[in-house]
């Protein structure tokens, strides 16, 4: 076991070498995150899963919520979980049981600049809303940057998952008669009312043959669709329960990090 990564120098060293040889964001994860969680979760399964878009016999369905209204797609995948009973066939076998989802970013990752959820570019939100759904605890890092998130009660999963139906409008076309509130599934009924909302709040802004240039159009949109980014954001940081930056000025809060790292799985 690596147990080297435990040390607060040896762990800024290594993120230093990588950042100068090989500054690739798999790099990181394989290299720092991996070892640093076989260290602390000995006796668990730390589990690479970021290849999944790449075998037809996986499914995600055990650590992600589906990246549209009618569950046809599965959605992302977190980088790694750390897990029980894991095995890479789970369509068939009894699911596994995953205790933590972990999102790996690059140091110098863009999506993550700023102190906190609301900061954030949409992607890593709209990650740990999918994450969240299904496991109770969600781990986000760029070595760096740490932050801990965990819905406690079922009320936080209801308020995010109203706001992830309405995240897919972000994904479609800027003209609403592409939109069929009757396929929405029996699950996602909560989001009827919001799509109509947005038909009749937005139809004639958008619709190409009523009113404005394209640019209107596409403005009007984008507002909406921030809202939309907005709100998902404001839930999610809800959940968050923690947060830790690296370096750090001593070896006491290094280990206080290791310390809440170690808890984080028991909450």
């Amino acid at each position: 076991m690596d147990t080297e990564i435990l040390t607060l120098g040896n762990y800024r060293a290594r993120i230093q070498a990588i950042t100068e040889e090989s500054p690739d964001e798999r790099v990181y994860q394989t290299r720092v995150i991996q070892p640093l969680l076989e260290c602390v979760y000995p006796g668990y399964q730390i589990v690479d899963v970021s290849w999944a878009n790449r075998t037809k016999i996986h499914t995600k369905k055990y650590y992600t919520f589906p990246a549209d209204e009618d569950k046809t797609l599965e959605g992302t995948s977190p980088d790694i979980i750390i897990a029980t009973g894991y095995k890479h066939t789970n369509r068939d076998t009894d699911p596994p049981c995953v205790k933590i989802a972990v999102e790996v970013k690059c140091p110098d990752s863009t999506e993550v600049q700023g102190k906190d959820t609301l900061e954030f570019k949409m992607h890593p939100v709209d990650e740990i809303t999918r994450y969240i759904q299904v496991v109770d605890k969600v781990i986000l890092t760029n070595c760096n940057k740490w932050f801990f998130y965990t819905r406690t009660v079922k009320k936080d999963k209801d308020e995010i998952r109203k706001a992830i139906v309405k995240d897919y409008l972000r994904h479609i076309t800027p003209y609403p008669p592409y939109l069929n509130t009757a396929n929405i599934s029996k699950e996602f009924e909560q989001a009827e009312q919001a799509l109509k909302t947005y038909i009749e709040k937005y139809y004639k802004a958008l619709n190409w043959k009523e009113y404005g240039s394209d640019t209107d159009r596409l403005e009007q949109y984008r507002k909406y669709r921030n809202e939309i980014q907005q709100d998902i954001a404001s839930k999610v940081k809800k959940c968050e329960v923690s947060r830790f930056e690296i370096p750090m000025e001593n070896v006491n809060e290094w280990d206080t990090f290791l310390s809440f790292l170690k808890e984080f799985l028991k909450l």
